[in-house]
Parts: C-alpha cells; sequence; structure tokens
C-alpha cells in the first residue's frame, strides 16, 4: 500500500514539475532569439556589401509584421520564401523563423523539418540553436528512441551545453528516472558556467522535485577503530 502512495505522490509532483517547466520554457527559446539577432546583425552587414540588403530587410521586416499581428501562417510563408531567395547564412536565419511561425501556426512537423534543415546546414550558431528547439518542439510526442539520438547529438559544453542538460534532464524526468533528473538538476545548479537565469530554473524545478537527493549514509564499518 505505501508504494501506491508513493507512486501517487511522484506523479503529483512531476505534474507541479511540468507546469513549472512549461511556464518558464520560452527561456531557450528567447535566448536562441537573442543571439540570432547577433547573427543577423553579422549577415545583414555581408549581404549589404552585396547590394542586397535592403529588399531582403524589406521582406525580413513584413513578415515579422506578419507574426506579430497573430497570422502565423502567413508570416511562415514569407519567412519561407525570405530563405529560398536569401540563402546563405540570412537564408538559415529567415527559416529559423519559418519554423518558429510554423510551429506557432500549428504545423509541429513543418517547423521540425526547418529546424532540421539548419541544423545540419546552417552557420555552426544556427545550427545548435536549431538543434536545441527541435528537440525542444518535439519533446512531449516524441517516440524515445527519436528524443535520445537528438539529445545525443546536443552539445555538452560551450555556451549551450547547460541548454542541453536541461532538456537531458527533463527527458530523463519524462522517462520515470526522478532520480537521475534531480541529480542532473543540481549539477545544472551549481554549474557556474551556465547562465544565472537557467540556474535559477534548474533550482526552481530541483524544488519542485522534491530537492537535491540526500548523500548515502556512511557505511557503519569504515567508522569503526580496529580493536587493539
Amino acid at each position: 500500500m505505501a508504494d501506491i502512495f508513493q507512486e501517487i505522490e511522484e506523479d503529483l509532483r512531476r505534474d507541479r514539475f511540468l507546469s513549472v517547466w512549461r511556464r518558464y520554457g520560452a527561456v531557450i527559446v528567447t535566448l536562441a532569439v537573442i543571439v540570432a539577432a547577433g547573427v543577423a546583425g553579422y549577415f545583414g552587414w555581408q549581404k549589404w556589401q552585396s547590394g542586397n540588403r535592403a529588399s531582403h530587410a524589406e521582406a525580413l521586416s513584413a513578415a515579422m509584421t506578419q507574426a506579430a499581428r497573430g497570422d502565423s501562417a502567413a508570416a511562415a510563408k514569407a519567412f519561407q520564401a525570405l530563405a529560398e531567395s536569401a540563402g546563405g547564412g540570412y537564408g538559415a536565419l529567415a527559416r529559423l523563423d519559418a519554423a518558429a511561425a510554423k510551429r506557432a501556426a500549428g504545423d509541429r512537423d513543418g517547423a521540425i523539418a526547418d529546424y532540421d534543415a539548419v541544423a545540419a546546414d546552417g552557420d555552426a550558431t544556427l545550427a545548435t540553436i536549431a538543434a536545441l528547439l527541435a528537440v525542444q518542439t518535439l519533446f512531449d510526442e516524441a517516440p524515445a528512441d527519436d528524443l535520445a539520438r537528438r539529445l545525443g547529438a546536443l552539445p555538452t559544453d560551450g555556451p549551450w551545453g547547460p541548454f542541453a542538460d536541461e532538456l537531458r534532464a527533463l527527458a530523463a524526468l519524462k522517462a520515470g528516472r526522478t532520480d537521475d533528473a534531480r541529480r542532473q538538476f543540481a549539477a545544472l545548479q551549481d554549474n557556474s558556467s551556465a547562465p544565472g537565469p537557467l540556474r535559477d530554473r534548474a533550482g526552481q524545478l530541483l524544488t519542485t522535485l522534491g530537492g537535491p537527493l540526500e548523500a548515502p549514509a556512511p557505511s557503519p564499518q569504515m567508522n569503526e577503530q580496529p580493536q587493539p
């Protein structure tokens, strides 16, 4: 009987955890947009040098206006067209925007296709962002094998490593490995190289799961003194 109550308590704790994570999960998307904006400036300068900056900037502005108005389907088409016409790094950035618009419009498969395309062929920074966003988009519905494969391809170090670690901890929880998830969130909370907001979120989620695991008690034999 005690096992049943423990299982119910763990399920309730997991539900509270997922509720907290969904509240803060957009941080990954927000940070991706900030980084992508910097990359956009670089590629925008390159396009200006080749004489194409004005037309691409106008198309990007129009697509962003549609997205801001909530017309995600039209914005997705506009971003897609820009991605195909611009090509290169600027096109990869537009494809990321197209994926976000498709996701907002409910076209998950289309968004994943765009994320995968950027992850395969884009600038290294954009490729990493795309891979992270693909996992986040697929997280609730992806088969376990596909999710594991994608998680294995995510970075383990560098500026995006902590974000990948968060997704791995989430995957452990989804698979029912609550103790593994708690260990990973505790490690993420203590990771001095992780961004402050990410460490704070890891701490909040860890608290929702019951806090860090207690260290095992020392073996009694280790404390026994040899008899003279």
